[in-house]
């Protein structure tokens, strides 16, 4: 699960995590890698706040190493990422305040280069033979 840890606690109070639809949509050019939470708390405290979010590794198209932790900061995301845990599938970051928080991968572009028209024409060429073999297989002779 989540995990949130601050630097300095003044005051008792109670964190609480829930998960959601994140405000705004996706960080630009990235996806989301599970479920947003929104943290909030009646803690009194100082400093950083440490937040451990895990990502689902199945949506990771790319290097997992790639993947960021955002924090919504009430106009848009903005990366907060300290470091990830490929191994446990977790992103960790850390702010003065909290939100919403998700993890996210950049979006996987096709490299450039591959002659999709050519893939495409074969195809339909392949596709055509196909017919033709199962049109004669299939016909009837008196």
């Amino acid at each position: 699960g989540v995990q949130v840890t601050f630097d300095t606690v003044a005051a008792d109070g109670n964190t609480t995590v829930t998960a959601g639809a994140g405000p705004g949509g996706n960080p630009a050019g990235f996806t989301l890698l599970g479920s947003s939470f929104d943290i909030t708390t009646t803690a009194g405290f100082s400093g950083n706040i440490v937040v451990t979010v895990p990502y689902d590794e199945g949506s990771v198209i790319g290097d997992e190493a790639d993947v960021k932790l955002f924090r919504w900061n009430g106009g848009g995301w903005q990366n907060v990422t300290d470091s990830v845990n490929t191994s446990a599938n977790t992103v960790t970051g850390s702010y003065t305040s909290l939100s919403w928080w998700e993890a996210g991968a950049p979006i996987f572009v096709p490299p450039t280069g591959v002659n999709t028209s050519l893939l495409g024409a074969l195809s339909l060429m392949l596709m055509g033979s196909g017919g033709a073999i199962l049109g004669r297989r299939f016909s009837f002779k008196p």
